[in-house]
């Protein structure tokens, strides 16, 4: 036997060992969790203690070390969610919404703030926590520490690996300087596929969270670690699909991918979520303390205006697009002069669309900061915690019933936040047989809700306005808006493109003879990324909220702009207690 082989064969042998005692490990966390009970728990995302102690790392250039960084740092958050208690890593940045979210979070949580990070290596490695390194392959020997090539898994599979194994991921370049600190190799994912990890650890992987990233993407990973969570892509051989099979009905995928479409189609069919998290960084520290449905929220700082129907005016509400988008709310969002940071912000009622059940559980900072500087013009319209197709979820696994549990803890975000309406999302038609099953699910599970704004994947306001009436005991029934159109650039769809395009829609929707109470309501939905020309000379391109603000300008005087919250609630008034109005509803099944 020669000495490769004999390595070769010593260094499987330790990889054994080394998952034989982490799967007995995980399995009985996983155990210890089951045995609480089958009820999900309200919470989608894991929870975090307060750290003992805080070292700030500043952000690497290079991607391999920033792969070391973002798996050392869920290393330490995934020793402190399991044994309730530990140091953990904030990744400094020159983002300014990251800078502020810590301000705010360090005020409520004053913990240690240490730079000394090399000597938390040496206290991991010394407690047992940090056991040694995953290997993956980088780019090539003469671009070490670039982004990995195309087709390239092997980074994903040693993030998947770090918990478990107790490691951080490296690659051949930082693996050299590891094994001279006598950090030793556990396993080696160049040149393996999904497949293998699978062999090696099957079911041994959080069940209710799956990671989904680019093998080029580094952000996340800390987050991904810290949940135990296998780390797919959806290129091809990214191992998706088989990740998607080995979830619980219900669960979150967080990340992104190549195709949103195609992504998110493959999620909602087997029942799961999708949270666009791929830029995101920290949330083990954000998450940490009194975070979800216990968390103390701080008052909204100006209550929203009553308004009465005055029997003649037409009324219209905006609302932003992807306001799923995790990665959105915690960064530009709040900071972005197009978006809440437009100094006009307040001067019209406008929609804010937001994922707040999420960032309640994993950075309520946010939501405080969102309702304390919120004006009485601005008003908050949820996505549920994900993005999926209602008309394709569960359609290749346990149909509707996940929904029910995904709603059961909607409603109890839904109450804790004081909110009545939200957005669904539709892949195929807005108004399809799958699709008004989806809606009477909602319909009987929010009793409460006023509103349901939705749009379809292409074009958005397919529905050009039309309303769907479903009945529901008890209260009265509940409409489903379609939007009219949206502040879109897309040329190709006459119920898209410009502010001034969108307003003579409006106008001449206002125009029209009304021949039922609800036709005097509508809403329209402002594409966040879409940027127009402005028509002053030298002009900033208008985006989202000045190009919502210029459709505005342009409108009738018998058009009348409310909040959705508001537009819900007048069409209510308005239209009483009815039969739905859609004579397909009777061929849906409930």
């Amino acid at each position: 036997m020669t000495k490769r082989t004999m390595d070769r064969q010593r260094g499987v042998g330790m990889m054994q060992r080394y998952l034989i005692l982490a799967s007995t490990f995980v399995l009985g966390v996983n155990s210890a969790v089951a045995a609480v009970g089958s009820r999900p728990p309200a919470r989608s995302w894991p929870a975090f203690p307060v750290p003992s102690k805080i070292y700030q790392v500043r952000w690497p250039k290079a991607f391999d070390k920033q792969i070391a960084l973002e798996t050392l740092a869920g290393l330490a958050a995934y020793h402190a969610r399991i044994t309730g208690a530990g140091p953990m890593i904030w990744i400094n940045s020159d983002q300014a919404s990251e800078q502020h979210w810590f301000k705010m979070y360090h005020r409520r949580y004053p913990v240690p703030i240490s730079t000394d990070w090399p000597s938390l290596v040496k206290q991991m490695q010394k407690q047992g926590i940090l056991k040694g390194y995953v290997l993956y392959s980088s780019a090539s020997p003469t671009t070490a520490g670039k982004h990995p090539k195309a087709g390239d898994f092997s980074v994903n599979l040693a993030t998947s690996l770090c918990a478990p194994l107790g490691a951080v991921a490296l690659d051949d370049s930082l693996a050299v300087k590891a094994q001279k600190q006598s950090l030793p190799k556990l396993a080696d994912t160049r040149g393996k596929d999904m497949a293998w990890l699978l062999a090696q650890l099957h079911g041994r992987f959080s069940k209710r969270l799956l990671g989904l990233l680019l093998p080029q993407q580094p952000n996340q990973r800390d987050e991904l670690v810290a949940a135990n969570a296998l780390v797919v892509s959806d290129n091809p051989a990214g191992g998706y699909r088989q990740g998607l099979l080995r979830m619980h009905p219900g669960g979150i995928v967080v990340g992104w991918g190549g195709n949103e479409l195609d992504l998110t189609s493959l999620a909602s069919k087997y029942a799961l979520r999708v949270c666009a998290a791929d830029w995101v960084r920290n949330l083990p520290v954000l998450s940490s303390g009194v975070t979800g449905l216990k968390y103390p929220l701080a008052k909204r700082a100006i209550p929203a205006a009553a308004i009465n129907d005055d029997g003649h005016s037409h009324y219209v509400a905006f609302i932003n697009s992807d306001g799923d988008n995790l990665a959105w709310a915690l960064g530009g969002f709040t900071t972005d002069s197009d978006v809440w940071g437009n100094p006009a912000r307040g001067k019209i009622p406008f929609g804010w669309s937001t994922p707040l059940q999420v960032l309640l559980q994993v950075c309520p900072c946010t939501v405080d900061y969102l309702r304390s500087s919120a004006t009485a013009q601005d008003d908050f319209t949820p996505y549920w915690t994900g993005y999926f197709y209602l008309d394709e979820f569960g359609r290749l696994r346990g149909g509707l019933k996940p929904f029910d549990g995904i709603l059961r803890r909607q409603r109890l975000f839904m109450r804790k936040l004081k909110l009545h309406t939200m957005m669904a999302f539709c892949a195929n038609k807005w108004n399809s047989h799958a699709a008004l099953r989806g809606y009477r699910h909602i319909a009987a599970m929010l009793p409460k809700l006023n509103a349901v704004f939705v749009v379809q994947y292409d074009p958005y306001a397919a529905g050009r306005g039309k309303i769907i009436w479903l009945p529901r005991k008890p209260g009265g029934p509940l409409p489903v808006l379609s939007a009219l159109a949206s502040i879109w650039n897309m040329p190709s769809n006459k119920y898209a493109g410009s502010p001034k395009h969108v307003a003579k829609l409006l106008n001449r929707w206002a125009a029209r003879p009304v021949k039922q109470p609800q036709d005097r309501f509508t809403w329209v939905v402002v594409h966040a990324w879409s940027r127009f020309k402005s028509p002053k000379v030298g002009g900033k391109p208008q985006q989202l909220f000045a190009a919502a603000q210029a459709c505005i300008g342009r409108l009738g005087r018998g058009i009348k702009v409310v909040t959705p919250e508001a537009l819900a609630i007048l069409l209510n008034k308005t239209h009483g207690p009815v039969a739905p109005s859609d004579h397909r509803l009777s061929h849906v099944k409930r």
